[in-house]
């Protein structure tokens, strides 16, 4: 790709992961196309099946060539500007794992979360107080079960500004899905004392300009109501 410009077209549907992938375009000033589609009930968006046999967000496509899954999304873009995310020693240790940390252990226990989370918002009326009964104990028990990791990143951001160290790293940009999840949805207090760098690091995130125009291209990044 190098002398020309990739031509970079983002599927992805309103609040969900794919905003990450969004941010990231804004932050290393990709030129590139977004498709954002609404979420409906029937969860059929025949939009990304036209594009992925799967139908699931996000899928980007470069120059043609498409790719899905977040974290694949993640480093396809990382390698279009491969300078401005590039670490060495043992922030590319530190930013390697937390990018995959926050995929296998931070997204499951998040995901599980909202699972249940919406299985009681979204009852029949009349249903939802048996509903609750049954899932509220399930969603605090996966609460509980992100103490100790959220202790652990706790430690990291003490020392370091960002995931990825000095500088913004994928697992910054990576992280950020899982966190929306237990804010939006009042899993986790993130002023909470054991973990208040996270919440440190949350809301610098939420500030940069990038993550900001990111936000205007779509719209809202809302995971309360969904």
């Amino acid at each position: 790709m190098t002398g020309s410009t990739p031509k970079v077209t983002l599927y992805t549907l309103q609040n969900s992961q794919g905003f990450r992938i969004l941010w990231m375009l804004h932050h290393l000033s990709i030129p590139h196309t977004t498709v954002c589609i609404r979420r409906n009930k029937e969860r059929s968006y025949p939009d990304l099946k036209a594009v992925h046999p799967l139908g699931k967000s996000p899928v980007l496509v470069v120059d043609g060539v498409v790719t899905a899954e977040s974290r694949l999304c993640a480093a396809e873009v990382s390698s279009l500007r491969p300078e401005r995310l590039r670490k060495e020693g043992e922030e590319a240790r530190a930013d390697g794992y937390y990018a995959e940390f926050s995929t296998a252990t931070m997204t499951l226990d998040s995901m599980l979360c909202l699972i249940f989370d919406i299985a009681h918002t979204s009852a029949p009326r009349l249903l939802q107080p048996l509903v609750g009964v049954l899932v509220r104990p399930l969603v605090r028990f996966m609460g509980k079960e992100m103490h100790e990791p959220l202790k652990m990143m706790h430690g990291h951001l003490s020392s370091n500004e960002w995931f990825g160290g000095k500088s913004l790293g994928v697992s910054d940009f990576m992280m950020s899905w899982p966190i929306d999840i237990v804010l939006h949805r009042g899993i986790i207090d993130l002023d909470d004392e054991r973990w208040s760098n996270v919440g440190v690091w949350y809301r610098k995130i939420t500030a940069l300009e990038s993550y900001q125009n990111a936000l205007k291209e779509v719209g809202e990044q809302d995971l309360a109501h969904l």
